[in-house]
């Protein structure tokens, strides 16, 4: 009996600390430490950035949105599964935003890590205000996901 006692709470145990390391939650960007998944680069910028984490949680990082916009066709999992799909927020930097309710500015008055002038923002008040300050193309993202992936 002393035995299966034993069993039992070590294989809870083992259990235990194998899921506590599933998480589906993203993880903060370590900027000047993490590479982007798609290009390589070192992520530096901290008015960009982007990460998705996979349905199964696989979390990827990326330097600027166009990087992630390009990085989505190729996966085994369609945008609209991943669990998260997040791009910073220009107007606070470092604060990463849910991509499908960000909105847009294209403008090449705010040149983005890859060059497309790619910003996103969390509420449409933010993002007028960058764009009566840099001129440019407002998007939401749908019309973001088929500029970028259906080329």
């Amino acid at each position: 009996m002393r035995r299966y006692y034993f069993s039992s709470f070590s294989i809870l145990l083992w259990l235990s600390i194998a899921l506590s390391g599933c998480s589906y939650d993203p993880v903060p960007i370590n900027y000047g430490k993490d590479v982007c998944d798609n290009c390589r680069m070192q992520i530096e910028d901290r008015g960009y950035g982007a990460e998705i984490v996979s349905p199964k949680g696989k979390i990827y990082r990326f330097d600027s949105g166009e990087c992630l916009l390009q990085f989505l066709p190729g996966q085994p999992f369609p945008a609209d599964q991943a669990r998260h799909l997040l791009m910073t927020d220009r107007s606070t930097p470092g604060n990463l935003i849910d991509a499908r309710s960000a909105y847009y500015l294209i403008s090449q008055q705010l040149p983005s890590p890859m060059g497309a002038g790619l910003s996103a923002f969390r509420s449409q008040d933010s993002l007028r205000a960058f764009h009566s300050r840099y001129d440019g193309e407002m998007l939401d993202w749908k019309e973001l996901y088929l500029r970028f992936t259906k080329r």
